[in-house]
């Protein structure tokens, strides 16, 4: 027992669940009272170990039997927002191997950064009987699984699988290269939509049009589109400012039309294998096209279809045309700015809560930043006129 005397009254002091628990009986410290005191003491404790006074037991739960769970609840937390657990999921499938049979309490900040290690190192591992070396993962990659590993231990501390979330002292890679500048230039636009097909076409010309999200123009429904009033509500989002409500071009409003025609069921944009649903993703779709438009430098072949025993590796063409399918949102956000629609203006439009995150969104080509300074050297030039005018 930790009984001690501390200003005339017995105290006790103990740890459970690694929590420091100091107390004053308020008994007298004389031998007297000591038997009294270490009742009190026994109490205490066994009510805390049956889960009173807020202390609760950590539950055994080891990480690969603790995963499944944190899953499922992911799927419920972002449930209108598939995207979010799918990537979640996809990021703790590494964990899984790495961290495996280990109880979830009894992994520490150390642990963590052997993770990270593991992640940003090559590595042998062996695969069918022959030994492979594996790459490591880009940076952001990393920081990527180590944000989503910390959102499972915020869930395991719920769960009581964990008494802390080890990710607070751990140190994340930068995100800071990976951020995405590439603007579509015209020309790109109209090579890329001349080998575009299907709902890749009418998708991606919505988001240059109207500066959607990928996931927000799949999700039209018909009832959003008044073609009346040329609008469009966007009532799915991750957060208030996101759901909005948008004017529609003229082309934006003609494309829709055609599609709400031309479609069926409640979605502008339906699933052609799950009816009832829509689509999802089109990155397959996308891929494919850039396939077309990137041909080995070396050989003139795509590179699902390079000739590895003629043409010993596969050079992009200079430069190349590379973008993932959110950049049309970017493409969308410069032209705005180009055009000279201003960033709270923007900021409604995009569905953004802050502004700053808008300001990340627009990148001005050279030619307007060159346009910008031509200007501004025109407004000195009259202002130095009409100062010697003065004169």
């Amino acid at each position: 027992m930790g009984l001690r005397n501390m200003r005339g009254s017995w105290q006790y002091r103990f740890f459970v669940h690694s929590h420091s628990v100091c107390v004053s009986t308020g008994l007298a410290a004389t031998e007297r009272n000591r038997q009294k005191a270490e009742q009190q003491e026994a109490t205490h404790r066994q009510e805390i170990l049956a889960g009173r006074w807020g202390y609760r037991a950590l539950k055994p739960r080891a990480f690969d039997e603790a995963l499944p769970e944190f899953i499922a609840w992911s799927k419920v937390e972002y449930g209108d927002k598939p995207g979010s657990w799918r990537r979640i999921a996809t990021s703790m499938a590494s964990c899984s191997v790495f961290f495996g049979k280990r109880m979830v309490s009894m992994i520490a900040p150390g642990d963590i950064e052997r993770y990270k290690i593991w992640r940003l190192s090559p590595r042998e591992e062996t695969w069918d009987g022959k030994r492979l070396t594996i790459p490591p993962v880009r940076p952001v990659t990393a920081k990527h699984d180590l944000d989503n590993l910390s959102v499972f231990f915020q869930w395991a501390v719920k769960a009581d699988y964990a008494r802390h979330n080890p990710l607070k002292e751990v140190g994340r890679p930068s995100d800071r290269d990976a951020v995405r500048q590439r603007i579509v230039s015209l020309k790109e636009e109209k090579l890329y939509f001349a080998h575009a097909t299907g709902n890749l076409v009418k998708v991606a010309r919505l988001m240059l049009l109207t500066g959607m999200r990928p996931e927000e123009v799949m999700r039209i429904r018909k009832d959003d589109v008044d073609l009346e009033k040329g609008t469009l509500r966007i009532e799915y989002g991750k957060t208030r400012s996101a759901r909005r409500v948008l004017k529609l071009t003229e082309e934006a409003r003609s494309l829709l039309a055609r599609q709400i025609v031309e479609s069926y069921g409640p979605w502008v944009f339906p699933s052609p294998t799950k009816p009832g649903a829509h689509i999802v993703k089109l990155n397959g779709s996308h891929d494919r096209v850039l396939d077309k438009l990137n041909p080995c430098r070396q050989c003139g072949q795509r590179e699902t279809q390079h000739p590895t025993k003629k043409c010993p590796e596969f050079i992009l063409p200079d430069p190349p045309l590379l973008f993932v399918l959110y950049d049309l949102r970017h493409t969308f956000a410069t032209r705005m700015v180009e055009a000279g629609v201003d960033l709270v203006t923007l900021k409604q439009i995009l569905g953004h809560s802050d502004i700053r995150v808008t300001m990340r969104y627009v990148h001005p080509t050279q030619a307007h930043q060159d346009a910008a300074m031509t200007m501004y050297d025109k407004l000195n030039e009259q202002r130095r006129a009409a100062a010697e005018t003065l004169q």
